[in-house]
């Protein structure tokens, strides 16, 4: 019997429609984590197996699949958890399965030293950038680069924000602020200091590659993000729109595709965030994964067809991918934050937009009767609307007017110390 190992996972929707696509194939599918009373057990109904161990140690991930070997063939290993992506790829290594070699996931993720790849790839698509090992250091390099200038912190992660600085005082409450945050859910440190960059300005893309295990890089798509400031120094993004005209994604997938090689990214699926600055691309992050981006993945199946869901476990198979979109209908998603802190009751006015021609959907991330602080960060967004349009700049307007005309229903005669 032949068999799939998922190393942790966050229970997306995305995800569980990959969890199930392995099921559908007839494959076992086996389940590490570290708690699993930490998830509602229901998550685990397309699991065969669910194995507790410490995920964040490779003796025991090996010791884990040496015992699954007795029963199984292992035929993939993956993480629904970017956090746990470099302990895949290095049981995969074990495997000789398809795979990116971790070390190359490693730079990916820490920022220094994808800056430094680039510099010596493509010195042009970074901005101005330091690695500052002290609050001293750091002040230097901005006054030196001018302000306003970007903090962030070496690795990625979800506690860390980056933030725009506009003065000295800024900068010193972005040290004091996270200095305490050392480690990630792994156990990586976020290294000794911090990354400084120039401020780019221009507008902001997402640029969407998938590589088959037999070279072939193709590119799913380019997205525009509309980013708008919701507390001091802090910017979401509010909007998304999928595709890009041709002449942005003529230029990013020209500038870009390139890099993908030079990095040593394998097999799989890889976001690019980036800039158009100027005409000149400056890259802002490159993220080997989809797993932080659900709302991407369903917008490239509404408008194509494909699901990237079920792609990316074929990836991970070792199978190679073809892409025949169905269509391309251009589609646009904006996001639902509440005017008022409050408890969330729901929207008045539901009917009114499930009616529209033009809505695909209302997702709601945010359960009814939660205490929601209004512009928090990005995991207080409570939904999102979804509506698909000629053109981008029609399915964007339509998204951001009928996100204006939502009548949410809030009760803010709760109180809640926090």
């Amino acid at each position: 019997m032949n068999c799939f190992i998922f190393i942790e996972a966050n229970f997306t929707e995305f995800n569980m429609e990959s969890i199930k696509y392995v099921s559908q194939l007839g494959l076992k599918s086996i389940f590490f984590c570290k708690n699993k009373n930490q998830f509602d057990h229901y998550n685990y109904r397309y699991f065969d197996e669910v194995i507790e161990l410490n995920t964040t140690d490779m003796k025991s991930l090996l010791k884990a699949t040496n015992f699954i070997l007795k029963k199984y063939r292992i035929l993939a290993v993956s993480s629904l958890n970017e956090d746990f992506e470099n302990n895949a790829a290095s049981l995969c290594d074990f495997l000789k399965l398809p795979s990116n070699k971790a070390i190359n996931i490693s730079i990916m993720n820490n920022r220094y030293k994808l800056r430094e790849m680039l510099k010596k790839m493509d010195p042009n698509l970074n901005p101005k950038y330091s690695l500052s090992n002290n609050i001293f250091e750091a002040e230097l390099f901005a006054k030196d680069i001018g302000y306003p200038c970007v903090m962030k912190s070496l690795l990625r992660n979800k506690e860390i924000f980056s933030k725009k600085l506009d003065n000295e005082n800024d900068l010193k409450e972005y040290f004091e602020e996270n200095n305490y945050k050392l480690q990630n859910i792994v156990g990586d440190t976020f290294g000794k200091g911090v990354l400084i960059e120039s401020m780019i300005e221009g507008n902001e893309y997402s640029v969407h590659f998938i590589k088959s295990i037999d070279g072939r890089l193709v590119l799913t798509g380019v997205f525009i993000k509309e980013v708008i400031q919701i507390k001091k120094n802090h910017f979401l993004d509010i909007a998304t729109v999928y595709p890009a005209n041709y002449d942005e994604t003529d230029l990013l997938f020209k500038r870009i595709s390139p890099i993908i090689h030079e990095l040593g990214f394998d097999v799989g699926a890889i976001q690019v965030n980036c800039k158009i600055e100027n005409s000149a691309v400056k890259i802002l992050d490159i993220i080997p994964s989809l797993n932080n981006n659900p709302l991407a993945s369903q917008m490239i199946e509404i408008s194509t067809g494909i699901k990237l869901s079920q792609l990316i476990i074929d990836l991970a198979l070792g199978q190679n991918i073809n892409w025949y979109p169905e269509s391309l209908k251009v589609v646009a998603i904006y996001k639902l934050l509440l005017p008022n802190n409050g408890v969330f009751k729901g929207i008045k006015n539901l009917h009114e937009f499930l009616i529209h021609p033009n809505m695909e959907a209302i997702n709601f991330h945010s359960d009814m009767d939660k205490w929601v602080h209004f512009n928090s960060l990005d995991k207080e967004v409570i939904g999102t609307i979804i509506v698909t349009h000629d053109t981008a700049e029609q399915a964007l307007d339509l998204a951001r007017e009928l996100a204006a005309k939502v009548e949410f229903l809030i009760d803010m005669d709760c109180y809640q110390d926090s």
